[in-house]
């Protein structure tokens, strides 16, 4: 009788929601690790929902992996990626207590994703702090007068658009360097949401960009006063998203 053969062994650096797509179509074909900063699925997506309707977004965007049938044989691993030796084929990760733990693959996939604001990072957080984290955001929203959000692109589409129908008294002013939001989205979108928007009473400030506070990652929410390096007089904003796109790879 022939002995089986032995699977190859896949390391996933980073399940995020391209790393757990991969893991769970691999799992049944070979030896799958997946190592993640996060000890759940924490999405990106829709930060306006995640800050308005924190419960309701945790329902479909904050699910711990053993949630996924298709993740039993998948083994994961809670820590920090500190160092790929190719040579080696061996990745060195540092756990939450402090230890450092080698591991071995055959294939390596990275899908480390990138750091965006607070609502993307690489920390390596537990479920705990994830979720105290989403809820603190929140309450900081809905207790204030007024919002002030900068950046025109998606996520400050999003959020501008869902505070403001959340909390139709609250002040919205939205804060972007070009004409319209959304830049290099169809003319048509573009103007579309920009009526739905000046609709729902949100204020929109075009041609507006802020100077970023020197030392500053755009991790926080922020308040206080912000500054134009396009010439206008500072405005005073109570609360202030920053979604100006500095994008980092992990």
């Amino acid at each position: 009788m022939e002995e089986t053969s032995k699977k190859r062994r896949v390391v996933i650096a980073g399940l995020g929601d391209t790393g757990l797509l991969v893991a769970v179509h691999l799992g049944s074909a070979f030896e799958v690790l997946g190592i993640s900063s996060k000890p759940c699925l924490l999405s990106g997506q829709d930060l306006g929902a995640r800050l308005t309707q924190p419960e309701v977004w945790k329902k479909d965007h904050l699910m711990p992996f053993g949630r996924y049938r298709r993740l039993d044989d998948v083994r994961t691993v809670h820590g920090h990626i500190n160092s790929v030796d190719a040579s080696r084929q061996e990745v060195a990760i540092s756990l939450p207590n402090g230890q450092e733990q080698v591991e071995p693959y055959d294939f390596l996939v990275i899908s480390s994703g990138v750091t965006n604001g607070f609502w993307r990072n690489d920390a390596v957080e537990d479920l705990t702090s994830i979720r105290d984290g989403i809820g603190r955001a929140a309450v900081q929203i809905a207790e204030a007068k007024g919002l002030t959000v900068i950046g025109g692109g998606a996520t400050g589409v999003s959020v501008a658009a869902n505070v403001k129908e959340r909390y139709p008294e609250k002040e919205v002013d939205f804060f972007f360097s070009g004409t319209q939001p959304l830049p290099g989205y169809h003319p048509k979108v573009r103007a579309r949401i920009e009526a739905q928007l000046q609709r729902t009473g949100v204020r929109l400030h075009p041609e507006h960009r802020a100077v970023v506070p020197e030392g500053f990652a755009c991790d926080r929410l922020t308040t206080g006063p912000v500054h134009w390096s396009t010439g206008q007089p500072p405005f005073e904003a109570e609360v202030t998203l920053w979604s100006v796109g500095r994008v980092r790879p992990n």
